[in-house]
């Protein structure tokens, strides 16, 4: 049996191949975009290997993560169709727009869940920190973040999840005026312009961007027009990239690889393997959301409640618009 993607989320059809550890959700009414987002989401191993070891927590400020635990409780027991109206609920709470049943951006989604799990994960687990600037002034910049953010959220999501951002504000005359680091979960990435290809995106996303206003250069001892320059300074477990959804109505569509070579867009020698990505169908208006995910060898394509296996050819898709990688 097939599957007919259109914009309508409420479409429903169903599949005979079901294996235990294939599931769909339930379609809220436009919630397209948080199904595939957690469809990917919930396919990152090491994040559900550490969640089970909170088994039967109590705590009432993890409800999210509770809710996690009962999904992965239902699929043991061979559930292969999951409500996600709870999470629905949860998530309304930190962000209010999800009460209602809208069509809703899945990487912005994405970002709200990992923070929320992120409040609700402080202090569990180990945090490792990958590397430190050796110049002085980088270091202070650093450790600025690391206190800011850091080590206020100590959790072992933070080394699947958060990478750092190093923003260099560079004065007209060439002179580096002020540095600073930031946290991410996800990266947004240009739209594609010259190329499409994901390793020149990235490698665009760290040129120089002039910005309309002015810094105040202690070298050059005046207010000048300035740029930033941003570097990928560390890339967390779970590499995330997003293009904006309404720029995907005019993109060619992203070109990525299956194994991705942090080397070819800034300094780490790790690989990443992509495992899962999500598909937007349609325009900056209406569309819908499916998720294309890697379970034990083999891929799936699934749109809310259905689900079919593909074959390794079909995991490219023109339509792609975020990125799962995994280091290896």
């Amino acid at each position: 049996m097939g599957i007919i993607f259109n914009d309508c989320c409420k479409k429903k059809k169903i599949f005979d191949d079901k294996p235990s550890y294939i599931f769909g959700l339930k379609n809220l009414g436009n919630t397209c975009f948080m199904n595939s987002s957690l469809q990917c989401i919930l396919n990152a191993e090491k994040l559900l290997n550490n969640i089970e070891k909170i088994k039967n927590s109590k705590n009432p400020n993890m409800k999210l993560t509770n809710e996690i635990l009962i999904f992965l409780d239902k699929l043991k027991k061979g559930e292969n169709l999951l409500n996600p109206e709870k999470i629905k609920e949860i998530l309304s709470e930190v962000e209010e727009k999800y009460k209602f049943f809208e069509q809703n951006d899945a990487n912005e989604f994405i970002t709200i869940f990992l923070n929320q799990i992120l409040k609700e994960m402080k202090g569990i687990g180990e945090y490792t920190i990958e590397k430190i600037p050796n110049d002085e002034i980088e270091k202070n910049a650093f450790e600025k973040l690391e206190k800011r953010f850091f080590l206020q959220n100590k959790s072992f999501l933070l080394n699947l999840f958060y990478g750092r951002l190093k923003r260099e504000y560079i004065c007209e005359n060439g002179h580096t005026c002020l540095i600073k680091y930031t946290n991410y979960n996800t990266l947004i990435l240009p739209q594609p312009e010259k190329s499409n290809n994901i390793i020149d995106l990235l490698k665009l996303y760290q040129q120089n961007k002039n910005i309309d206003d002015t810094i105040l250069c202690n070298v050059c001892k005046a207010e000048l027009k300035y740029s930033i320059k941003t570097t990928i300074y560390n890339i967390p477990e779970y590499f995330i990239l997003c293009l904006e959804r309404e720029k995907i109505h005019s993109s060619p569509g992203l070109e990525y690889p299956k194994i991705l070579n942090a080397r070819d867009f800034c300094d780490n020698n790790n690989k990443y393997s992509l495992f899962s990505l999500i598909v937007y169908f349609g325009d900056r208006e209406r569309g819908h959301y499916t998720a294309k995910c890697e379970k034990k060898d083999s891929w799936y394509h699934i749109s809310d409640s259905n689900y079919k296996k593909i074959g390794a050819n079909e995991i490219y898709d023109k339509n792609s618009i975020i990125l799962f990688y995994e280091k290896i």
